[in-house]
């Protein structure tokens, strides 16, 4: 079941949230398109994750341990030339 509503100009019955194909206008329908896109990216940006400082300190902590163990594996590897 779709929702309607009446347009404000000629009175004809057109979807909820569409343009009156009758009374609209390229600049009408340009703003809309711009209005749905702003929304889009707007809920792109609410919805995105941001790590928290624990999650930042423990993959700090994961890649330091990383660089530790690849650095004794180089001077292990020196130290056999």
């Amino acid at each position: 079941m779709t929702l309607t509503m009446a347009c404000m100009k000629c009175n004809r019955m057109v979807e909820v949230g569409a343009l009156c194909p009758t009374c609209s206008t390229p600049e009408d329908e340009e703003f809309n398109r711009i209005e749905r896109e702003s929304r889009v990216k707007q809920d792109y940006v609410r919805d995105i994750k941001l790590p928290t400082r624990e999650q930042l300190m423990a993959e700090v902590t994961v890649l330091t341990e990383l660089v530790r163990v690849l650095s004794d594996r180089v001077k292990e590897l020196e130290g056999k030339q």
